[in-house]
C-alpha cells in the first residue's frame, strides 16, 4: 500500500470528523420539522427532510476489471442549521483504492469533497418538487482517488407521498466538469436515481433504489445499479442501515456489486 503523509487539508477533514462525531453522539434527536403542510418521517430517507443530521457511511464497491474501492464518508445534512426550504449538505470522503492493475499503486487518502444544496416546493401534502445542485471539488490527494475536475451537477426531481410513511422519489442529476486538470477525462453524465420506500414497522423500513447513469462522453454508455437500504431505528433520531447493491450487466470499470453501512444521527 502506498500512503503518503496526510497534508493539512486531510488533517482538517479528520478534525471535522472527530468534532462532529463527538457532538452528534451527545446531541438530542428532537428536531422539529418546518415543512409547512408536509408530513415528513425523520429516518434519513425522505429528500423533504431538512433536519440537521450527521451521517457516517462506509461504502465498499467491486468494479468490473478495475479492482475495488472503499469509501468512508462523513455527511452533514443542513450543516448551517437553517430553517426553511433550503438544505445545504457537505460530504467529506476518505478513499481506499485498489485498482488491481500491475504497476498501479494502491492509494488511500482524501477524495473529492462534495457540496449539495437544494430547495423544496411543496404543492400539497403528497407532492413536493425539489431542485438545486451539487458541486464536487477536485480535492483528492492522488489522481486515482478522484476525478481531477471541478464538477457541477444541477438536479431536479419530486417526492410523492404514497402514505404518511412511504414515498416515491425520482431525481435527475446532470454532471458536467468545467475546470481542473486538463490531463484528466472530461465529465458529462446524466444520473437518474429512483427511490421507493416501504415501512415495515415503527422500527424498520426498506428503501429501494434504481440508478441509471448515462455517460455522454463515452458514446452514451449506460450503467444500471440496483440496491436496497434496510434501516433500523434504534432510538428517536438514531438510525443504522445496511445497503447491498448489484450492477446489471456491468461494463469495464462499472460497479459489479457493493454494500454500504451507515450510522445516522439527528442533532
Amino acid at each position: 500500500m502506498h500512503i503518503k503523509n496526510p497534508p493539512q487539508h486531510l488533517a482538517m477533514a479528520l478534525l471535522i470528523f472527530l468534532l462532529t462525531l463527538t457532538v452528534t453522539i451527545q446531541a438530542s434527536a428532537q428536531v422539529k420539522d418546518d415543512a409547512g403542510s408536509e408530513e415528513v418521517v425523520r429516518d434519513g430517507t425522505d429528500p423533504r427532510d431538512f433536519g440537521r443530521r450527521f451521517q457516517l457511511q462506509n461504502e465498499y464497491l467491486e468494479l468490473k476489471d478495475s479492482g475495488k474501492i472503499n469509501t468512508t464518508k462523513v455527511v452533514i445534512n443542513n450543516f448551517l442549521g437553517l430553517r426553511g426550504n433550503f438544505n445545504p449538505t457537505i460530504e467529506i470522503p476518505l478513499v481506499y483504492r485498489d485498482p488491481s492493475i500491475p504497476g498501479v499503486n494502491t492509494e488511500f487518502g482524501l477524495g473529492d469533497i462534495l457540496f449539495r444544496g437544494y430547495f423544496k416546493k411543496p404543492t400539497s401534502r403528497q407532492l413536493t418538487f425539489i431542485y438545486g445542485g451539487e458541486l464536487k471539488l477536485p480535492s483528492a490527494e492522488e489522481d486515482i482517488l478522484g476525478t481531477g475536475k471541478w464538477t457541477a451537477s444541477p438536479m431536479l426531481g419530486f417526492v410523492y407521498a404514497l402514505n404518511k410513511t412511504d414515498i416515491f422519489a425520482p431525481i435527475y442529476f446532470h454532471d458536467v466538469s468545467f475546470s481542473g486538470n486538463d490531463g484528466r477525462a472530461d465529465i458529462h453524465k446524466g444520473r437518474f436515481r429512483i427511490f421507493v420506500k416501504k415501512t415495515i414497522s415503527k422500527q424498520f423500513y426498506i428503501l429501494g433504489e434504481g440508478q441509471i447513469v448515462i455517460d455522454y462522453e463515452n458514446d452514451n454508455e449506460s450503467e444500471f445499479f440496483l440496491s436496497a437500504d434496510f434501516g433500523a431505528i434504534f432510538a428517536e433520531g438514531t438510525i443504522l442501515t445496511v445497503k447491498p447493491g448489484i450492477g446489471i450487466d456491468p461494463g469495464p470499470g462499472e460497479r459489479e456489486w457493493g454494500v454500504t453501512l451507515s450510522y445516522k444521527k439527528y442533532f
